[in-house]
């Protein structure tokens, strides 16, 4: 029972979150049909994994953990607009 009243105050449920929102980007991104987009944004992605790692195994000061879930979080962020803007882009061309 403490184990769940930490992990629900010491932000690793943030980590936790983004990582699994990570998981589902990369899932989505695998079954693209585009192979460059595809290969871009796994690129993207792959960059992102070394922050994701370090955020989950290694115990950060306050101040680069609120960092490092910034940047994950944009890049994320940034990622799926890409994904979106691909996704309109492609619909433009069948027509």
């Amino acid at each position: 029972m403490l184990e769940m009243i930490t992990f629900f105050f010491s932000g690793r449920r943030d980590i936790y979150h983004l990582r699994k929102e990570y998981d589902r980007i990369r899932e989505h991104v695998d079954k693209g049909e585009d192979e460059q987009k595809r290969v871009a944004l796994l690129r993207m992605l792959d960059q992102l994994e070394p922050n994701m790692v370090m955020l989950e195994e290694q115990n950060l000061s306050g101040g680069d953990t609120r960092k490092l879930k910034l940047y994950v979080r944009s890049s994320l962020l940034r990622i799926k607009g890409e994904m979106k803007h691909s996704g309109a882009q492609s619909a433009k061309t069948v027509r």
